[in-house]
């Protein structure tokens, strides 16, 4: 059965649908930029932060770019690149407040959120240099450190902008990106997509064909005379190759115009041999990263995908090594959320550890695939102490879950 559209989010698309004065692409940007329609009722509470300082960095091939820098603890975090959504066209570094500070507290890094300049005033490269330089900036120490972890992440525009800057830095090796979130990211310019043919026509989820064909053209110009359609800086999905890219989320909401531009962009990662996360949120539609106030719902995916951010952005070697030493007992907060993701993964394929009849010794076992799963004993696999059994069985799941081998240690 296909999944509804979320109760508070119709509501509050209907309420932005009533509000409208025509098409997007019909009405002046300066009407659009000051809508009202993202506001601190939609976008919900901010969460406290440790620090959050408004400053300006340097531009490479521009002027300087204001950044608002959120620090949800002392120390020296890993670092998350942030470009808001709006088409290049619309929306800032206020609109993006509440959702940046909802990840520098659930993912523990210091989130640098980026005042890009807008198109059409500030067409393609504009956008895309000012992240690109801010993102230079934090990883050559510009915060006061050199960060262990580096990321890039944005939601709609601002997740090509993230996709963009992870493909120019394996390309230039001018730093290294270990992350990129794209929230319901724009990638391509096709727009014959299966959802977008589905949802695009319908008013009420914003990003109609000729909302896109608007907004791409005012970052890249005459989408069919423009040059820049090819660059991957400009478009990610026109890369000739997307291998030894930086490990992606993707986060595609069933209710999105976009949503199978992201799933695909999603599956060529994967293709490519790049580590993926596709996360679907199927009641949900696009920009709900912003409607944190107004759709419980969006909370509780957000946090989802939060919880996938903190997991590959803290060093999980140093985890998985408090975990061989300390396997019971009181454990980090870290380890504590790893161990509750184990926990919650579907029983499907789990091992676990069944006790002989001796009670002197464990033995490795697995759950099938079968529906309803079948326990399976693996008695060729036997432990004579506890500790050693559930340190084999901690990297079995491990690996299923980040795809990285802990070795026979």
């Amino acid at each position: 059965m296909a999944a509804s559209l979320d109760a508070d989010a119709a509501h509050l698309l209907g309420t932005w649908a009533a509000a409208a004065v025509g098409p997007v692409e019909e009405q002046p940007v300066e009407q659009l930029r000051n809508s009202g329609l993202i506001n601190a009722q939609v976008t919900g509470e901010p969460a406290p932060m440790h620090q959050v300082v408004d400053l300006h960095v340097a531009g490479e091939a521009g002027p300087d770019v204001p950044v608002r820098v959120y620090r949800p603890s002392e120390g020296e975090l890993p670092v998350v690149v942030y470009a808001h959504g709006g088409g290049w066209t619309l929306l800032s570094i206020d609109a993006a407040d509440t959702l940046c500070r909802q990840i520098a507290v659930d993912a523990q890094c210091v989130v640098v959120s980026v005042g890009y300049r807008l198109a059409p005033e500030h067409p393609f490269p504009a956008a895309f240099d000012d992240v690109w330089a801010v993102t230079a900036w934090v990883a050559d120490g510009g915060l006061g450190w050199r960060p262990t972890r580096l990321a890039v992440a944005g939601d709609s525009a601002g997740g090509n902008l993230a996709a963009g800057v992870a493909l120019e830095s394996r390309d230039t090796g001018r730093f290294t990106v270990d992350l990129q979130l794209l929230l319901y990211p724009a990638t391509d310019i096709d727009l014959q997509t299966p959802s977008m043919l589905t949802l695009g026509p319908e008013p009420r989820f914003r990003l109609t064909p000729g909302a896109m064909v608007w907004f791409w053209s005012n970052y890249l110009g005459d989408l069919d005379t423009s040059v820049h359609t090819t660059d991957q800086r400009a478009v990610p999905a026109a890369a000739t190759t997307l291998s030894g890219v930086a490990a992606a989320i993707v986060v595609t909401p069933g209710f999105d115009p976009l949503k199978d531009d992201g799933k695909r962009y999603a599956e060529q990662l994967a293709a490519a041999g790049v580590h993926v996360e596709l996360v679907e949120p199927e009641t949900l539609p696009h920009g709900f990263g912003m409607m944190l106030g107004a759709v419980p719902a969006a909370r509780s995916a957000l946090a989802d995908v939060t919880t996938r951010v903190r997991r590959a952005m803290h060093p999980r070697p140093a985890i998985a090594d408090e975990f061989r030493r300390t396997p019971f007992g009181r454990h980090s907060a870290e380890l504590q959320l790893v161990l509750h993701e184990m926990r919650s993964e579907p029983i499907a394929g789990k091992p676990f550890l069944f006790i002989s009849e001796t009670n002197q010794e464990w033995v490795l076992g697995r759950y099938s695939d079968d529906v309803p799963p079948v326990p399976v004993v693996d008695w060729s696999t036997r432990f004579t102490d506890l500790e050693s059994a559930e340190w084999h069985v901690f990297k079995l799941r491990w690996k299923a879950m980040f795809g990285e081998d802990l070795g026979d240690d």
